[in-house]
């Protein structure tokens, strides 16, 4: 958990993506991010706003920062660059992501 108001701006950052306000959560998700870098959420969260909009090798870079800055310790991460190397059409990379992700999370 962030000491800081890393976890506030993901959730304004969400609200202004749900009512289409793309340019203003993307920067409400870097401040997110710049408040609590090890907040795997608002990696989750700003990598499916790049899915959504098309952005996958943005998404990607995201989620895989998330993984780094998160310690690897969130398994939607794991599922979101799973997804996302899918869509990009590397389904090798992506059952890598998969079974990594199975590995550290059995349960």
């Amino acid at each position: 958990m962030c000491a800081s108001h890393g976890p506030l701006y993901q959730a304004y950052a969400v609200m202004e993506a749900q009512q289409g306000n793309y340019d203003l959560a993307r920067n409400l998700f870097s401040e997110a991010i710049t408040h609590c870098p090890n907040h795997a959420q608002s990696y989750q969260a700003w990598a499916c706003l790049e899915v959504r909009n098309g952005n996958l090798e943005v998404a990607k870079k995201l989620a895989a920062r998330g993984i780094l800055k998160s310690g690897a310790d969130h398994a939607a991460l794991w599922t979101v660059l799973g997804v996302i190397e899918d869509r990009l059409g590397q389904p090798v990379k992506a059952k890598t992501v998969f079974e990594k992700a199975i590995a550290k999370f059995p349960t």
